[in-house]
């Protein structure tokens, strides 16, 4: 099993100053800093490689610290560990055990906290593996609507991760919101007004495949989330429901997912997305349900009907209790009650076992809860 990668803790810096003293400094034989071989910068040395931020994500928590855990898919092993205490910490009010209240960058370079106080900003410390709290964007003190107190809520980054979008929220307003941005080098800056939503939207983050994972049985879903696309320009998605499956009832009926008005944009939350534009879940039960022996690959139309469905596995005698889909490998990562399996899209055979458990390293079991947020591949920076 891999264990959590440590980097040294002597800068390169003193090491070779070091290594002067040791052999003489002044001596001809001695090696000036010119004819030194390279040595990396101490921001170079704690660098986390984004291999390491990948793979299955695991938002854990108990009294006593908040963390963050990849593991890989292959055999569950550690690749690392990132503390959020420090950040949870700087939140004056409570510390926060729910993992909706945390949001993270493309690459989980950055991580925002949303508190009574305001946004939290931290920034991933590559040598002490935590992140560590900086800047509060805020309202200024004296801003305020007619309706009543200002706040700033449903933050999100760009996706190129050097922005923060969040709603400007009224204590009483009844109209619509405006969305905000800062740039996460200049977060004290005034912030522009990018667009505007429904009041009290939300970000995708808190609903996208909250329903599969475990971690959103007991969260109501919103009616808008609003996205940003790779343009920097706002969209919002509107809930879609039915009822639960029945004889009369089409395929997928009991779906949960938001969506634009055109159809082209998504967020499923009781199913996950698939390979190019297509999803997975559950089509001859209900998908809240907390076992499952069959899963569809299927695409939605602009309607949000289910189409071009098929049987992708069934597991009658062993029901999958969680479901991942890995876009690195093309396959599923499937959880049942005696181990985790592997399964490629495509594949006729049978689910393949993986592994049995998660492994946490040096901490063996988590004391505390857990909660999946999915899998994600490196990110190219």
């Amino acid at each position: 099993m891999n264990e959590t990668k440590r980097y040294s803790g002597i800068p390169a810096h003193l090491s070779l100053a070091c290594l002067l003293v040791l052999t003489g400094c002044g001596s001809d034989d001695t090696p000036t800093a010119q004819d030194a071989p390279n040595e990396e910068s101490p921001e170079e040395a704690a660098e986390i490689p984004p291999e390491d931020l990948s793979g299955l994500l695991i938002f854990n928590w108990s009294n006593d610290d908040t963390f963050v855990t990849f593991h890989d898919v292959e055999d569950g092993s550690l690749n690392i560990r990132l503390s959020l205490h420090e950040l949870n910490e700087a939140d004056e009010e409570s510390h926060q055990t729910d993992w909706s209240q945390f949001v993270f960058s493309p690459g989980f370079r950055n991580a925002v906290i949303e508190t009574d106080q305001g946004l939290i900003l931290g920034s991933l410390d590559g040598e002490t593996h935590s992140y560590v709290p900086g800047p509060t964007i805020a309202p200024e003190e004296e801003a305020s609507f007619s309706g009543g107190e200002i706040t700033y809520s449903a933050p999100q980054f760009s996706p190129d991760g050097t922005q923060i979008w969040f709603e400007e929220r009224s204590e009483h307003g009844e109209d619509d919101s405006r969305i905000l941005a800062v740039d996460v080098d200049d977060p004290g800056a005034e912030p522009a007004h990018v667009g505007d939503v429904p009041r009290v939207t939300q970000a995708p983050d808190t609903v996208e495949e909250v329903q599969v994972h475990g971690h959103g049985l007991e969260i109501g879903l919103p009616d808008t989330v609003y996205t940003i696309s790779e343009g920097l320009e706002p969209e919002v998605l509107e809930l879609v429901e039915s009822g639960p499956p029945g004889q009369d009832s089409d395929p997928g009926d009991s779906l949960e997912f938001l969506m634009s008005e055109d159809g082209t944009n998504i967020v499923p939350s009781n199913f996950v997305r698939g390979p190019e534009e297509t999803f997975i879940g559950p089509l001859e039960s209900a998908p809240q349900e907390d076992t499952h022996t069959q899963l569809s690959l299927f695409s939605l139309d602009e309607e949000g009907s289910v189409i071009d469905d098929d049987v992708l596995l069934e597991t009658e005698g062993n029901p999958i209790n969680r479901y991942w889909y890995d876009p690195r490998g093309d396959r599923l990562l499937l959880q049942t009650s005696d181990a985790y399996y592997l399964h490629t899209i495509g594949d006729d055979g049978e689910p393949e076992r993986a592994f049995e458990a998660l492994d946490f390293g040096e901490d063996g079991d988590v004391a505390g809860e857990s909660d999946s947020l999915g899998i994600f591949p490196p990110h190219e920076d």
